[in-house]
């Protein structure tokens, strides 16, 4: 048997999302919860860099510039890394909302959000 079979790695939050001061503001909340963090300004280098047995959540926004929530949604899905989404985002539609919930996402907040809903959802997320 492989050590790995026994070992599970550490849940990681990776949140994708243009502005540096969401996520600063989700690392710290992730400090506290004693949990491992990755943030990536772009959709692009978020899915660059996931792996196929990452295991946590992922917090995006909808608004992502170069690929947003949506494709990466789709694009996880595709590739069969089912991982845990919330979505943020400060301008949402009910259509792209619908849709996002549709195909599966596990939250979504509208911004600003209150950090105990955000702490308590990633929290489920990630006990899923």
């Amino acid at each position: 048997m492989n050590w790995k079979e026994f070992c599970r790695p550490d849940p990681v939050v990776s949140v994708v999302d243009e502005d540096c001061q969401v996520r600063r503001t989700i690392q710290q909340l992730c400090n506290i919860m004693n949990l491992d963090f990755e943030g990536f300004a772009s959709g692009a280098a978020f899915l660059d860099a996931i792996e196929s047995d990452h295991v946590g959540c992922v917090v995006t926004e909808l608004k992502v510039p170069d690929i947003n929530g949506i494709q990466i949604q789709e694009t996880l899905i595709a590739h069969g890394i089912n991982l845990p989404l919330i979505f943020l985002t400060a301008h949402a539609t009910v259509p792209i909302a619908v849709r996002a919930l549709r195909a599966g996402a596990f939250h979504l907040f509208e911004k600003p959000v209150p950090q105990q809903e955000l702490w308590n959802s990633i929290q489920e997320a990630i006990e899923r």
